[in-house]
């Protein structure tokens, strides 16, 4: 799957939302997701797709993949119930790397440094490691 434009991942992501999510809500979660997407594309994925957030209610969440079997799971909720309104989890080769917690407000620059950390940013042309 190709890499969707934000307006694309947005109109996604409101599609998949659960049925009955407050539309203030929704466009509050729709905006983090897609600081943090905009994060994501620095590393320069493979795919980007909209996913069943991790957790019930009134939550959106999108999966980015890289060509050497690395998965991102980035995810917001609102309003939490229990726990964190936001988490990231990595994983490669279905194998759990790194998982975080975060603030909605946080969650880009929690997905820079763990992206910073486990994928290989390549200029344009080069393949990531």
């Amino acid at each position: 799957m190709p890499i969707p434009a934000p307006e694309e991942l947005a109109a996604a992501l409101r599609v998949q939302a659960p049925a009955g999510i407050d539309p203030a809500h929704l466009d509050e979660l729709t905006g983090y997701l897609l600081t943090a997407y905009e994060a994501v594309q620095a590393y320069q994925p493979l795919s980007m797709r909209p996913v069943q957030a991790p957790w019930g209610g009134a939550a959106l969440a999108f999966e980015a993949s890289w060509p050497d079997t690395h998965s991102l799971v980035v995810a917001t909720r609102r309003p939490p119930e229990q726990g964190s309104p936001a988490q990231l989890t990595l994983r490669r080769a279905g194998q759990l790397v790194y998982a975080v917690s975060s603030t909605p407000e946080h969650l880009a620059t929690a997905v820079t440094l763990c992206l910073g950390r486990h994928i290989k940013r390549v200029a344009s042309g080069e393949a990531a490691e």
